[in-house]
């Protein structure tokens, strides 16, 4: 089966002109696993801890990975000796991969400084290796058709959509060079940049517009 060569916007045509299509791979690239490019990996299985009311450690479900983002929006809180206790082993650090595995799937996000301590279930967590650029896999994870096709090709639907540890560690990923993955990687960030600035300014512009509207009629 042939994939479309679709990579998503703002950054599609950008990939596709560097790396051209990734089911046929012209430029020839290295192809790896995630496995392979991967210093670590592991399922962070379901657990009983006991909730707690009000503020505590958050602890998310594969629901809670959004947009490339952590959302803590309606998470649950257990308690920092529970906390602990779950991640003595297996802790959640800055920079770490989670990919949602139930429900809505190969949600992916990356642990964000700010994001503090949490912990949760249903999430499986990479840790790359220095040899790849995390930003250029980030983007390959979350806007190659390639990609969600193998989702849905390694999807489990008995009574809920679920991904098993291999079919995410068992993805192949094109690796081009270090050097053409943090070209594209500042040239994502260059856009991203950008379209925050232009998102500010029109926030901006629709707020001052408001105001005046109100006033004139005030």
């Amino acid at each position: 089966m042939r994939y479309r060569r679709s990579y998503r916007h703002p950054h599609k045509s950008r990939f596709v002109e560097m790396f051209g299509d990734v089911a046929i791979n012209p430029n020839g690239f290295d192809h790896a696993t995630v496995k392979d490019v991967c210093e670590s990996f592991f399922w962070i299985m379901p657990q009983t801890p006991e909730y707690i009311e009000g503020s505590g450690i958050p602890y998310i479900t594969s629901k809670n990975i959004k947009n490339g983002k952590v959302d803590f929006t309606g998470c649950k809180y257990i308690s920092s000796d529970d906390y602990n206790e779950l991640t003595k082993n297996r802790a959640i650090m800055p920079g770490d991969f989670l990919i949602s595995m139930i429900g809505t799937l190969g949600e992916v996000s990356i642990v964000k400084d700010q994001d503090g301590e949490f912990y949760g279930q249903n999430i499986f967590l990479l840790r790359l290796k220095d040899s790849v650029d995390s930003r250029y896999v980030f983007s390959y994870l979350t806007g190659v058709d390639y990609v969600k096709h193998w989702w849905d090709k390694c999807k489990n639907t008995s009574t809920q959509s679920y991904l098993k540890s291999g079919h995410i560690t068992g993805l192949k990923i094109l690796l081009p060079p270090l050097a053409l993955q943090r070209e594209f990687a500042a040239f994502v960030e260059k856009v991203d940049k950008l379209a925050f600035a232009v998102r500010e300014s029109l926030e901006s512009a629709e707020k001052l517009y408001r105001q005046q509207l109100s006033e004139a009629f005030a």
